[in-house]
Parts: structure tokens; sequence; C-alpha cells
């Protein structure tokens, strides 16, 4: 896979996660309370060091094992194999250009 290819796949999953959020009724402050408070606990019971913290890792955790009130969007891969393929919705959420880029690599079948 081209890294373009791979670049606007990390594009459309971070529009679709905001997408995911406003769907259900979430938003972006409450993802922000909700790693904070996960990571003080984190902090606080030695989970996560607060000396070298990785919060990338941390984020990951908090999807797997908090997200909101246990619900949370697909996983990247599931994201790949589902809504990416889906013509009408990667039109809805990508920019003109970058709606263009994908029609040449995903969408080329669709």
């Amino acid at each position: 896979m081209e890294d373009k290819e791979k670049k606007l796949q990390e594009v459309a999953y971070i529009r679709y996660q905001y997408d995911w959020m406003a769907k259900h009724g979430h938003t972006i402050a409450e993802l922000a309370e909700s790693f904070g408070e996960y990571l003080r606990e984190g902090f606080q019971y030695g989970d996560i060091d607060a000396n070298d913290p990785d919060i990338g890792d941390a984020f990951q955790n908090w999807q797997n094992d908090v997200g909101f009130g246990g619900e949370i969007w697909a996983c990247f891969d599931e994201f790949v194999w589902a809504e990416y393929l889906d013509a009408g919705y990667m039109e809805r959420i990508l920019t003109p250009d970058e709606f263009e880029q994908w029609k040449k690599t995903a969408g080329k079948d669709n």
C-alpha cells in the first residue's frame, strides 16, 4: 500500500471517529474529560507511569477498556473493511479533493 493511501485511511478514520461521536451524542469535550479521568486514575493507581506516560498506549487502552460508557467506534481495521469502502459515506466525510484521491485507490471498484 502506498503512503498516500495509508495517510488517507488515517484521515478518514479520524473523521469517522468524529462522525461516530456526533451520531452517538458525544462531544470532543466529553472525550477529553473521560480520557483525562482515565489518566488521573492510571497515575493514582500506578497503571500509568506519571514520569513517562505513553499517551498513545493509554488512549488505546481507554478505547478498549472504557470508551463512552463501554461503547466506542470500530477499530481501524474494521473501519477500513467497512465504512472506508462505502463511497457515499466517504464522499460525506472527506473533502472533495480527498474524495477524488479515495476514488483513485479504494473507490476504484465502487
